[in-house]
């Protein structure tokens, strides 16, 4: 994940913080041993929505 991440990120603009944050998280539930609780759903959704509304304000 974080390979794909080093290739959009110079296209993604205002959406890379987000993007990051929810590469992070998904590796760690993917790939340890962690539980995801529910404030990891509350922080995946949060920061869905910032990648779309950065994606979609037409922001570079």
């Amino acid at each position: 994940l974080r390979e794909f991440l080093k290739v959009v990120k110079p296209d993604i603009g205002g959406a890379a913080e987000a993007f990051s944050g929810m590469t992070n998280l998904a590796e760690v539930i993917l790939y340890s041993p962690y539980k995801p609780q529910e404030g990891d759903v509350l922080k995946a959704k949060k920061l869905a929505s910032r990648i779309m509304e950065a994606l979609t304000s037409g922001k570079p």
